[in-house]
């Protein structure tokens, strides 16, 4: 009797074992490897785009990156998806017209289209709304009385840099006393001289100013052109 129950119990353990490893076969057909995930998700705000960069040792080429399996580069948010057929060490993602912060997922995928675990970061972008909000200060208006018209030196002698801007450069046109068009453009120190100008009149100057917005201490990825009219009224 004993020989038969220990028989038995023979059976049922090779029985149960054999099963078991059915279990792990299963689990193993599933197996996914998956490629490597991107190291860091940096988002840098541009003028209706992000840029976002993706490794610590900066923007370097696709054959200096090794992330396992992986082979392209992957950009999700809202509706859109970006697949960019290699790895990236950074991404530029454009078209992002609307007021609002853009959540992004960014990830790897293989030849099997197996995916990385996901970096998720998020940015406002930078618009034409928030470009027209810039102020320019009033300048120094100096003028110079020329017989039967005047000159006007204008100038800003604290500069026009700020806490919400890097100013870059200046573009200005306008038309003289007799009608002719006149322009010019400073780079550095936005002094310049409008001349030739009527007596006791308003005098639009068109005024083009080469800014760099800043955001939050970080100044933004583009140079952009901030259009604000001067006006000036001449002495009699």
């Amino acid at each position: 009797m004993k020989h038969l129950l220990l028989y038995g119990s023979i059976l049922f353990l090779a029985f149960s074992c054999s099963k078991m490893g059915d279990n792990i076969y299963d689990h193993a057909s599933d197996e996914r490897i998956y490629p490597g995930m991107f190291e860091i998700a940096m988002p840098r705000v541009g003028f209706e785009r992000v840029e976002i960069d993706l490794m610590q040792a900066g923007r370097i080429p696709a054959s200096m990156m090794k992330m396992g399996t992986a082979q392209k580069t992957v950009v999700e948010y809202d509706n859109t998806v970006i697949v960019i057929d290699s790895l990236c060490s950074w991404v530029n993602i454009t078209g992002l017209t609307q007021s609002k912060t853009y959540r992004f997922y960014v990830y790897t995928i293989d030849k099997y289209g197996n995916k990385s675990v996901k970096r998720t970061p998020s940015a406002v972008p930078y618009l034409n709304e928030d470009l027209e909000l810039l102020k320019i200060p009033t300048p120094v208006v100096t003028y110079a009385d020329n017989g039967l018209t005047v000159s006007a030196d204008i100038n800003w002698p604290e500069g026009l840099s700020s806490v919400m801007m890097y100013y870059i450069g200046l573009t200005y046109s306008y038309t003289d006393a007799d009608g002719l068009p006149r322009n010019g453009d400073r780079a550095g120190n936005p002094l310049f001289t409008a001349e030739n100008l009527p007596k006791g009149e308003d005098v639009t100057i068109s005024m083009k100013y080469d800014i760099v917005p800043i955001i939050s201490n970080t100044a933004l990825r583009d140079t952009l052109q901030l259009i604000k009219p001067l006006i000036i009224h001449t002495p009699e």
